[in-house]
């Protein structure tokens, strides 16, 4: 998958404990980073210019198909979205899309977490 995307391996860490691995990919354009966090397996993505957030693929990827992705979704199904949407996924990180990409991710975020933990203490 990296390589399809004209992604290079850019640094990969592991954990002394549980086997835990995170293995960060970057293009120009676009940086990814898999994580191995005991037998649950996510992938983050984020633009590769300055930009210091990850955000969860399978956010974005709901973003862009509209599939309710919001508790996550299955590792292969988020290849098989980036192998079959790299153009939009690249289009959405772009520099001049990138603002809305990411205050929509983050509207996302907050729909997650709420979904999860229930909303906020001192909201209606």
């Amino acid at each position: 998958m990296a390589e399809e995307a004209g992604m290079t391996v850019g640094t990969r860490e592991k954990s002394p404990y549980f086997g835990d691995v995170a293995v960060t990919f970057a293009s120009d354009e676009i940086g990814m980073r898999l994580i191995a966090d005991r037998d649950h397996y996510f992938a983050e993505i984020k633009p590769s210019r300055g930009e210091t957030e990850w955000f969860d693929l399978s956010l974005l990827q709901m973003l862009l198909t509209g599939a309710d992705t919001l508790d996550g979704a299955a590792i292969e199904s988020q290849v098989h979205f980036l192998r079959e949407r790299l153009a939009e996924v690249k289009t959405a990180l772009g520099q001049d899309r990138w603002p809305v990409t990411k205050s929509e991710l983050q509207a996302l975020e907050r729909r997650r977490s709420s979904r999860r933990f229930g909303p906020p203490s001192g909201s209606k």
